[in-house]
């Protein structure tokens, strides 16, 4: 820990104090660099660095990358990111390494689906949208190999270390939000991309919505939600941190993850504490935030009925999947292509929540498995399912090898709230998909 530490506390403090992207991109080799001193081990400090990139939602060129239709102000559909440079540095270190591990079914499963987003080219030849899809699948593969190559038993706890500090960052970020009622201006929000000012609940104005270092405030609950369970790893200041983070969920104003975060926290304190007083005590840290600001949680609950009222979150959700489901139906298996959706939807205009003259991410599909099986057809659907079972089979070995693992636990808790979080938003063409593939490179190594 004391190793990692004053590194980390360099390069958070890099990030936030210099507003500049080239300073952001540097931040991360300044990491790796400190940790090479830590370690000497260069592979090493470039991996490690490349696991806080995954969370990275800043890049670079991304105005040569927009999608189409371009008069509807799509996504960026990729953009030069952190990840893309350290993965450039550490190929040709883990190739010059030689570094064999065994294969497992998962590391074929990841093969697979890239092979096939892949191929989905071949059908869409001429769409942009695919191409960046797979540019960013590409990346992201590259990095889950360089990362299964690279990290063994003995980076689990470091692992832990990092993963954890950038939930408390994030976390900071929306300290800061909910002080300001605004958002920082820092260069690590990816919201000033969008609101500027920040994000408020549709039920109501007065909600301002923290969204960390994320692009969205649901986006943020996502990473609170996964990454909440590593923090039974740390054994100490558990009971602070277990005040903060709910205080994130909190203000993220995202009923749907403070129903999933509640039923992983209570798993979380049925599983790794046996006496009674310390559950107790941790249950009363979780709790705090939600009893100090009862009106703000109240006034949200009493609004769900709004929430299906047309033009209310769960309407548009039902009618964009009602939407989805169409598509599934005409290419069931090759699917529409990536990240084509919202452009035939509004092409088609057959339901209202499509007909404004800008997109928005309320009109994504708020399904991971329907969003994939739209897009990748029910091929690629089942490579991911098989994907995600192997995940689930591997954690059940360890476990039953070793009852007393405690890191298998805390990943079977992080990836079944990944899971739930996912059936309600659109994760496959953002930062928090990358979260599965973390997750099932720490699977394969525990």
């Amino acid at each position: 820990m004391p190793q990692i530490l004053f590194p980390l506390l360099v390069f958070y403090s890099v990030q936030f104090f210099f507003s500049s992207k080239l300073f952001y991109f540097l931040s991360f080799f300044i990491l790796a660099f400190f940790l090479w001193r830590a370690t000497r081990n260069l592979t090493k400090s470039l991996s490690y660095a490349l696991v806080l990139a995954l969370f990275s939602e800043i890049g670079l060129a991304g105005s040569l990358f927009v999608m189409e239709p371009r008069q509807l102000n799509p996504d960026i559909g990729w953009w030069i990111s952190p990840i893309s440079l350290i993965v450039l540095c550490l190929l040709p270190l883990s190739l010059a390494n030689r570094l064999v591990k065994k294969i497992k079914i998962t590391d074929l499963l990841v093969a697979a689906f890239l092979f096939w987003n892949s191929l989905v080219i071949v059908f869409y030849p001429f769409s942009q949208n695919v191409l960046y899809s797979v540019f960013g699948l590409t990346e992201l593969t590259a990095a889950y190999f360089l990362l299964r190559i690279n990290l063994s038993k003995e980076d689990l706890k470091p692992v832990v270390y990092l993963i954890v500090s950038a939930l408390l960052f994030q976390s900071f970020l929306g300290g800061l939000q909910a002080s300001y009622g605004r958002n920082v201006g820092s260069v690590v929000e990816p919201v000033n991309l969008i609101s500027p000012y920040g994000l408020t609940t549709i039920e109501s104005d007065d909600l301002f919505r923290v969204t960390g270092g994320s692009g969205h405030a649901n986006l943020f609950a996502v990473n609170l939600v996964t990454l909440m369970p590593f923090l039974f790893m740390l054994k100490i200041m558990i009971i602070p941190l277990l005040i903060v983070i709910p205080l994130m969920l909190l203000l993220t104003f995202s009923r749907l993850a403070w129903a999933i975060g509640g039923i992983i926290f209570l798993s979380m304190i049925v599983i790794f504490k046996k006496k009674q007083v310390i559950k107790l005590k941790y249950l009363l840290a979780f709790s705090l935030p939600f009893i100090v600001f009862l009106p703000l949680v109240s006034l949200r609950i009493f609004s769900f009925s709004e929430a299906f009222s047309p033009g209310g979150s769960w309407d548009v959700r039902y009618r964009v999947w009602q939407e989805a489901f169409g598509f599934l139906k005409q290419y069931p298996l090759t699917g529409i292509g990536q990240n084509r959706f919202q452009q035939l939807a509004q092409e088609q205009r057959t339901s209202y929540v499509f007909r404004s003259p800008t997109l928005s991410p309320a009109t994504k599909i708020h399904n991971i498995f329907l969003e994939i099986a739209t897009e990748t057809g029910l091929t690629g659907l089942t490579v991911f399912v098989i994907f995600i079972i192997s995940l689930f089979n591997l954690l059940r070995v360890a476990i039953k090898k070793n009852k007393k693992n405690e890191m298998s636990k805390t990943l079977l808790l992080s990836l079944i709230g990944l899971l739930a979080m996912s059936q309600f938003h659109p994760l496959f063409h953002t930062a928090q998909f990358r979260l599965y593939y973390l997750l099932a490179v720490l699977i394969t190594v525990v």
